[in-house]
């Protein structure tokens, strides 16, 4: 087996920081505006202004170092603070102004969004997730409702997706490249990608995007923005980080082995492409969607088994890859209920993709037409996807695609 690893992180309802505000603030938000400028080559300036005063921004626990290393506070008496709860702009008396300087930052761990992805040609992904976050205010704390503006070095490219600015963190794309016409989405590849990544984008958004988008009645404002960047090439083994943001893909392609391009790379490209696009679909609602309360086996259970019905129905995917892949989940959730009932450790965090399948996969509703009906569900109450919405939705005698 190659030692290959996944890390899929999914937002679909509101920012990484900005939605554990949302849930604790109950106050209107404060609102502000964040001009980033990339400055020069591996520099960047973040300028916030807000509508009223604060005493904080709160911006959730440290990414790695990139924070502490990477940022610079230019704003007379204001400074980074970590503490318990997070990391943070403060200082002595409140403010409604704050420069901050970034510098190009490479490291990365498996379960945060990289904070700054630099590409071969001198193109910059950055993540502006990681300057959102809440405000305090003496002992209240409200959501901080950013909106950005983007300035690029001259002649530079500047690229985001329509969501960035509904409180919803995603990358921008500052670079040389235009966004290319790939379909269905707007794509951005850095030149040192693997030509086989690029082909099974090729292959597999166009057929499935569209199996969804029959399937849903639903289509996209704008084309989702998919950037794919690759680094740490010359590491052992395969891994592929990133996934479904609102209105975005991301991936990083890192590991030896992404030369190859070999079978098995490419089928499981394909699933997780197929997973990631169905994370979009399962967004798209006016109200409602995945919140707090939202059990993980829903979202990646469910698009698990919406992607292995695109896939199919599409043709990427014959009977038999089909029902190898079923196999594959079927065993990896009976190894992890095995280990959990005989007490010892098991990857909590495949649960959620495994035996969520088999959860769906057990529904005679099917997938497709399951989704359909949770998505008006949701979208008809406002209330976040639930087990209990799943299992009513489910008991419903309407007929549908299975």
């Amino acid at each position: 087996m190659l030692p290959i690893a996944w890390t899929r992180l999914l937002v679909t309802a509101c920012a990484l920081a900005g939605c554990v505000a949302n849930a604790r603030a109950a106050d209107s938000p404060v609102r502000a505006t964040v001009m980033l400028v990339h400055a020069s080559d591996a520099a960047w300036r973040a300028e916030y202004r807000l509508s009223e005063p604060v005493d904080a921004i709160e911006l959730g626990p440290p990414i790695v170092e990139y924070r502490a290393s990477a940022w610079s506070l230019k704003s007379p008496g204001l400074s980074l603070a970590r503490d318990a709860a997070g990391e943070s702009i403060r200082g002595g008396k409140s403010f409604d102004r704050a420069i901050v300087e970034i510098a190009d930052y490479a490291p990365w761990a498996h379960d945060q969004y990289i904070p700054i992805d630099r590409h071969s040609d001198g193109g910059h992904a950055f993540y502006l997730g990681h300057l959102m976050g809440s405000v305090r205010q003496g002992t209240r704390e409200r959501n901080l409702l950013v909106t950005f503006e983007l300035v690029g070095l001259h002649g530079e490219n500047v690229l985001l997706a329509e969501q960035a600015n509904d409180d919803q963190g995603t990358y921008a794309y500052f670079g040389p490249q235009q966004a290319i016409d790939a379909g269905a989405v707007r794509l951005v590849v850095d030149p040192q990608t693997p030509r086989w990544i690029r082909d099974t984008i090729d292959a597999v958004v166009a057929p499935v995007s569209s199996f969804y988008q029959q399937a849903f009645r639903r289509s996209w404002k704008a084309s989702p923005l998919l950037i794919i960047g690759a680094g740490r090439l010359d590491e052992p083994g395969f891994s592929i980080k990133g996934g479904a943001l609102p209105g975005e893909l991301f991936f990083k392609i890192a590991g030896q082995q992404a030369a190859s391009g070999d079978t098995q790379l490419r089928t499981m490209f394909e699933q997780l492409v197929a997973h990631e696009l169905a994370h979009i679909w399962q967004g798209l609602v006016r109200r409602g969607g995945t919140g707090e309360a939202t059990e993980s086996w829903i979202h990646e259970g469910g698009a698990q088994a919406l992607s292995l019905a695109a896939l199919e129905v599409s043709g990427l995917w014959n009977a038999q890859a089909a029902i190898a892949f079923k196999a594959k989940l079927h065993a990896e959730c009976v190894q992890i209920r095995t280990a959990q009932a005989a007490g010892q450790a098991a990857d909590r965090s495949r649960e959620a993709y495994t035996c969520g399948y088999e959860r769906f996969a057990a529904y005679p509703t099917g997938p497709v037409e399951l989704w359909r009906r949770l998505l008006a569900e949701t979208e008809r109450s406002g209330a976040p996807y639930s087990a209990a919405m799943v299992q009513r939705v489910s008991a419903r005698t309407t007929s549908g695609v299975r």
